[in-house]
């Protein structure tokens, strides 16, 4: 549960590590699904650090409904795996 206007931050954590394969970072991309258009969109874009985490800091302005969040991780050259999908962690925000 999440209040409107308060901060929440979203961390991510993948295994291989990207200081485990012989890289600085790995883009990943945080997306939620919009409740009308029934579309995965971007939250934002950014990177996991050498141990393989991520954090996103976001505030929802208004409450009411619930959102479902996951993680992407897009393909890259120099990574040792396939572009992939979290599972799905569903967020009500009050």
């Amino acid at each position: 549960r999440v209040r409107a206007g308060a901060p929440l931050t979203l961390t991510a954590r993948i295994s291989p590590t990207p200081g485990a394969v012989g890289v600085a970072g790995k883009a990943v991309v945080f997306e939620w699904r919009h409740p009308f258009r029934k579309q995965w969109r971007v939250m934002a874009n950014t990177r996991l650090n050498r141990n393989g985490v991520a954090r996103l800091r976001w505030t929802f302005n208004a409450g009411g409904f619930v959102v479902p969040v996951r993680l992407r991780l897009p393909a890259e050259p120099g990574w040792a795996t396939e572009p992939a999908l979290s599972k799905v962690v569903t967020l009500t925000v009050r």
